[in-house]
């Protein structure tokens, strides 16, 4: 809402001097409608002349949201602990050895699970350097040496043409 001046003042309606910037129409508000009257002839009006107005200015607002750096997907950039982020299909950043792993494994990480850079450098995300841990790294254990209590199988087995020498 904001101040506007009347123009014209008719039984059904008041007309105020500012236009809709959609449509350039001018803004109608009908006289059932109680509009708080500021000062002589001006009054707190809506900005657009009509809802429809209105959602033609809002389409590709973000409402608050963050918008896009509009940078291309694929973009990387190093966050202040050293981790590499890279843009992904939801045009935001995520930790690069994290995707690496969520593309190895084919599907989304668990919340307990942390992925390891085998090397100690945080910008080394190559498949061979990164290891599936669960839980975190002092007191977590690797994901290929845990066993199921149940059937005894590995929880992450690793093919023999991936593993490290």
């Amino acid at each position: 809402m904001r101040t506007a001046e009347i123009l014209v003042e008719l039984d059904s309606c008041i007309i105020l001097r500012n236009k809709c910037p959609v449509c350039g129409e001018r803004i109608k508000i009908p006289q059932d409608i109680p509009y708080k009257k500021k000062k002589s002839k001006l009054y707190t009006a809506p900005k657009y002349c009509s809802g429809e107005c209105k959602k033609k200015a809002m389409v590709g607002h973000s409402f608050g949201r963050a918008k896009g750096d509009g940078k291309p997907i694929g973009t990387k950039k190093i966050n202040r602990n050293g981790y590499v982020l890279v843009k992904t299909d939801d045009n935001r950043y995520h930790a690069e050895h994290r995707v690496v792993m969520e593309d190895i494994l084919g599907r989304s990480l668990q919340q307990f699970e942390v992925v390891h850079h085998i090397d100690g450098d945080k910008s080394n995300n190559s498949k061979e350097n990164l290891e599936l841990w669960l839980s975190n790294h002092l007191g977590g254990i690797r994901a290929s040496n845990l066993l199921c209590p149940h059937c005894g199988k590995k929880y992450f087995p690793i093919p023999e043409t991936e593993k490290m020498p």
